[in-house]
């Protein structure tokens, strides 16, 4: 599975509209020991969204949503050359860098997409690609809607 940088900040930054949503996909990830995956430039992203934050709103609060004893396990993806070998020849629809890299990587590894980025849902599905918003995925996978 691979997770949009605007999932694991709705998840990480209390008062996002969808930071309940985004803990309770947290929580359920954490619980099924999900095979999470994101590429490294997902880390860029969420530090470059902290810092706007900052910029735009002063202090953000930042909820822990993981611990020690119960970890949400992400492996990181190098995006190096043989990433874009394999990754950034699927003729894939135009999207910008980091949205293109995501999406790259759920495709080429088979990997469901949790995005709550229109344009990249859009693209998701027209690349065939198994994607979900976040309520769309809990309501799949917990059989209750977005509350």
């Amino acid at each position: 599975m691979v997770l949009d940088a605007n999932v694991l900040l709705d998840a990480a930054v209390a008062g996002r509209p969808r930071h309940a949503l985004a803990l309770r996909l947290v929580r359920f990830l954490i619980e099924t020991k999900a095979d999470l995956r994101i590429p490294w430039t997902t880390m860029l992203e969420i530090h470059s969204s902290l810092a706007r934050f900052r910029i735009d709103g002063g202090p953000i609060e930042i909820a822990l949503f993981a611990s020690e004893d119960e970890p949400l396990e992400v492996r990181t993806v190098a995006v190096d050359q043989a990433f874009v070998g394999r990754h950034l020849t699927l003729g894939l629809p135009y999207l910008k860098a980091g949205d293109a890299v995501q999406l790259s990587l759920a495709k080429a590894d088979g990997c469901i997409l949790i995005t709550e980025d229109k344009q990249l849902y859009v693209r998701a599905k027209e690349a065939s690609v198994e994607v979900y918003r976040i309520a769309e995925f809990l309501d799949e996978v917990e059989g209750v809607g977005p509350g």
